[in-house]
C-alpha cells in the first residue's frame, strides 16, 4: 500500500475533541489549514466518543461550513468531513430521541451542514462522476453537460443513482462481505433540460441508509437526497422516479401463523419537511413497477419510503365470503327473473319491471365483478368492465329507488295518495345511468388522460386503478359514490316512512292484511332496506373509519348484506310470500306427483294471491 506523506496527519495523544474546538474557534480556517483540521476531526472521531463530544465535533464542522467560499473544500477534505460526519451519525442512532436533550435540533443542522459543505466541493476537471463512501452515507456527484447540435435518443442522458452497499456477515469466526444495490434513482433527460440555466449541471445524491440524520420515530430504513446547482424551481413536468429494489415482490397482507389475524403492511412514499422536521406524504406517489416499489415524485428532495404494518383480523374469509355471496346472488337474481317472467300472474304484475329490471342490474354487476375486476393486463378491456360495472350499479340503484317508491305505495296505500312510479320514469334510468358514465368516462379518458404520456412506465390513468378494473379517485367520487348518495337520501326517506306505516298504523294494516304480526312487520323492514340498498350506507361509514377494528366490523357488515343481496330479493320475492310461492313451487311438485292436478294447484294459488295481494 502507498501513502501519500502530505495526507498524513499528527494528532497529540492528549488531544480532545473538545481542547480542539477550542483550538478551533480561536484561529482562522483557510484553504491551507482546511485539510489538517478535517484530518485531525476524523482521527478524533473514529473511536468511541460521548454524545457532549459529539456535539464539540459538529462545532468544528458548522465553523468550516461558515467559512467564506474562498475556502475551498477539495474532494480529499470532503472524504475526510464525511467520515467524521458518519462516524457522529452512528453514535447518534444508538439514543433516544425524547430523552437525548437536543438530539433533534442537532441531527437537523448536522444534515443541513454536510449538504452546505457538499455544495463547496471543488471537483476535478474533466471529471464527470465522484463518489464519496462512509458506512452509513454514500454521495455521489454527477455533472450534466447537454450536447448542442447533436441528436441523440430518448433516455440516453438520464442520470442513474444506484449506489452499492456492502454488508458484513458474521459465522463460524468468518467474515463474509455481501453488495446489495438496495435504490435506483432516475433523474430523467427533461428534467434535466427544464432545470438547466449554464451550460453545465450538477447533481448531488446522498444515500443514508438507516436516516441516521433525520429525527423521527417513522419506520424509513433508508433516504436519498436529490439536489442539484441549477434553477431552484421545486415544480418539475416530470417525475424523479425512485426503484426500491429490497422491497422487491413486498406482499401488504402476510397470515401470521397460527391466528386468524394478518399483518397488513404498508408502504407510503415520503419527502422530509425541512420546516417542520416530519416526513410529509404529499408530493409523491407509490407504483408499482414489475413488483418493484417505485415513487414519483414531481420535485427535488429527501426522498423516503415509509413502512407501517398493524394486526388486523384475516382478510382471507372476508374474500371468500364476498366471492361466495356473490355467486349466490347470481343464482337469486337468475331465479327470481326466470320466476316472475315465465308465470303469467306474476308478468302481469305492477311491480314486476321493477324488480326484475333490478335483478337484471344486480346480476350484470354481480357477474362483471366475480370474473372482471381482476382483468388488468388490457387497458381498453380494463375501461370497458370499469365502464360496464359502473353502468350496472348506477342502474340497479336507479331501480332499487323507484322499488322503494313501489313498494312504499304497495304498504301505505290504504293511508291515501302516495307516490307514483310511472313508465317514463322507468324508461328514464337506463338513460341516466348511461349518461353518468360516458361524462365520466370523456372526462377521464379523453380529456385529463389524453394530455398524459400514456407509453410512459409511470402512466396512471385518473379513470380506473391500475391493480382492478374498477373506478378511483374523482372519478369514483363523482362518477359514482355521488349518485348513488343521492338515491341513497331517497331511498332512506321511503324507508323511514313505510317504517312509520308499519309501527304507528300497525292496526290498520293488521285489519288489511290479517296475518302481519310483530316479527312479520320487522322482517319485512329490515329486507327491505336490504333491497333499497340502504346497506351502503356502511360503505360510506367505511371511507371516514380510522379505528381498525371499527373498520373490519363495518367491512363484514357491508359484504355480508350487499354480496346477498341477490339472494335476499329471490328470498323475499319469490319464497317467502305463499301466494308467489304456490305459482311455482307447485307446477314443479305436480310433476313428481301424477295423482294432483296441476290446474287445481294453480288456481289455488292465484286464489292466495289475490287474497294476498297487498304483501309484495
Amino acid at each position: 500500500m502507498i501513502f501519500d506523506i502530505e495526507t498524513l496527519v499528527k494528532v497529540p495523544c492528549n488531544l480532545t475533541l473538545t481542547n480542539f474546538t477550542s483550538e478551533i474557534s480561536s484561529k482562522n480556517i483557510t484553504s491551507e489549514n482546511l485539510p489538517q483540521i478535517t484530518g485531525v476531526l476524523q482521527v478524533l472521531t473514529s473511536t468511541a466518543i460521548t454524545y457532549n463530544e459529539s456535539l464539540s465535533a459538529v462545532e468544528v464542522l458548522e465553523a468550516i461550513s461558515n467559512t467564506t467560499n474562498d475556502v475551498k473544500v477539495n474532494q480529499l477534505t470532503f472524504e475526510q468531513i464525511l467520515s467524521s460526519t458518519s462516524n457522529i451519525a452512528e453514535g447518534w442512532g444508538q439514543l433516544d430521541l425524547k430523552t437525548t436533550p437536543r438530539l433533534v435540533q442537532n441531527k437537523v443542522s448536522m444534515e443541513k451542514t454536510l449538504n452546505k459543505l457538499l455544495d463547496r466541493v471543488v471537483v476535478c476537471e474533466n471529471c464527470s462522476t465522484v463518489n464519496f463512501t462512509s458506512p452509513n452515507i454514500n454521495i455521489q456527484i454527477q455533472i450534466y453537460e447537454p450536447l448542442k447540435g447533436i441528436s441523440r435518443r430518448t433516455g440516453e442522458r438520464d442520470f442513474v443513482f444506484s449506489p452499492l452497499i456492502y454488508q458484513s456477515n458474521t459465522s463460524n469466526s468468518s467474515t463474509q462481505w455481501t453488495q446489495s444495490n438496495p435504490i435506483n434513482v432516475v433523474v430523467g433527460e427533461k428534467i434535466l433540460d427544464q432545470i438547466i440555466t449554464n451550460s453545465s449541471l450538477r447533481l448531488d445524491f446522498l444515500y443514508y441508509s438507516n436516516y441516521p440524520l433525520f429525527p423521527s420515530d417513522d419506520n424509513i430504513t433508508k433516504v436519498v437526497t436529490v439536489k442539484h446547482t441549477g434553477n431552484k424551481s421545486t415544480n418539475l413536468n416530470f417525475p424523479i422516479i425512485t426503484e426500491h429494489t429490497d422491497f422487491k415482490h413486498f406482499e401488504e397482507n402476510e397470515k401470521i401463523e397460527g391466528t386468524l389475524k394478518d399483518e397488513r403492511r404498508q408502504l407510503t412514499c415520503v419527502t422530509w419537511d425541512n420546516e417542520k422536521w416530519v416526513w410529509s406524504k404529499p408530493g409523491c406517489q407509490l407504483r408499482y413497477i414489475n413488483n418493484v416499489p417505485t415513487c414519483y415524485c414531481h420535485r427535488f428532495a429527501d426522498f423516503g419510503l415509509l413502512f407501517s404494518s398493524k394486526v388486523v383480523p384475516s382478510q382471507v374469509y372476508l374474500s371468500i365470503f364476498s366471492k361466495i355471496g356473490c355467486a349466490v346472488s347470481i343464482i337469486g337474481c337468475v331465479g327470481t327473473i326466470m320466476i316472475y317472467t315465465a308465470v303469467k300472474q306474476l308478468r302481469n304484475k305492477k311491480p314486476t319491471p321493477y324488480l326484475v329490471n333490478l335483478c337484471i342490474s344486480l346480476l350484470v354487476g354481480y357477474t362483471v365483478f366475480l370474473f372482471g375486476i381482476p382483468m388488468t393486463d388490457n387497458r381498453s378491456v380494463c375501461h370497458f368492465i370499469t365502464a360496464l360495472m359502473q353502468f350496472a350499479f348506477l342502474s340497479s340503484w336507479g331501480w332499487m329507488t323507484l322499488y322503494s317508491i313501489v313498494v312504499f305505495k304497495a304498504i301505505g296505500r290504504a293511508f291515501g295518495k302516495v307516490l307514483e312510479a310511472n313508465v317514463k320514469t322507468t324508461v328514464a334510468v337506463y338513460s341516466l345511468a348511461l349518461l353518468v358514465v360516458i361524462v365520466n368516462a370523456c372526462s377521464t379518458l379523453l380529456g385529463v388522460d389524453a394530455k398524459l404520456d400514456q407509453d410512459d412506465i409511470s402512466f396512471e390513468s385518473s379513470y380506473r386503478l391500475g391493480n382492478m378494473c374498477w373506478l378511483r379517485n374523482y372519478s369514483l367520487y363523482f362518477g359514482f359514490l355521488v349518485p348513488v348518495g343521492i338515491m341513497l337520501i331517497i331511498n332512506m326517506f321511503c324507508f323511514i316512512a313505510v317504517v312509520r306505516v308499519l309501527t304507528c298504523k300497525s292496526k290498520q294494516i293488521r285489519s288489511t292484511a290479517k296475518q302481519m304480526d310483530v316479527a312479520d312487520l320487522f322482517f319485512r323492514a329490515v329486507t327491505m332496506a336490504t333491497t333499497m340498498g340502504l346497506t351502503w350506507t356502511f360503505g360510506y361509514l367505511m371511507l371516514i373509519a380510522d379505528n381498525v377494528a371499527y373498520q373490519e366490523i363495518i367491512a363484514w357488515i357491508f359484504t355480508i348484506f350487499n354480496s346477498t343481496q341477490g339472494l335476499g330479493i329471490f328470498l323475499v320475492n319469490c319464497l317467502r310470500i305463499k301466494s308467489v310461492r304456490d305459482l311455482w313451487v307447485k307446477p314443479i311438485l305436480e310433476r313428481t306427483k301424477p295423482s294432483t292436478s296441476a290446474f287445481y294447484s294453480v288456481s289455488t294459488a292465484s286464489a292466495n294471491m289475490n287474497m294476498d295481494s297487498s304483501r309484495i
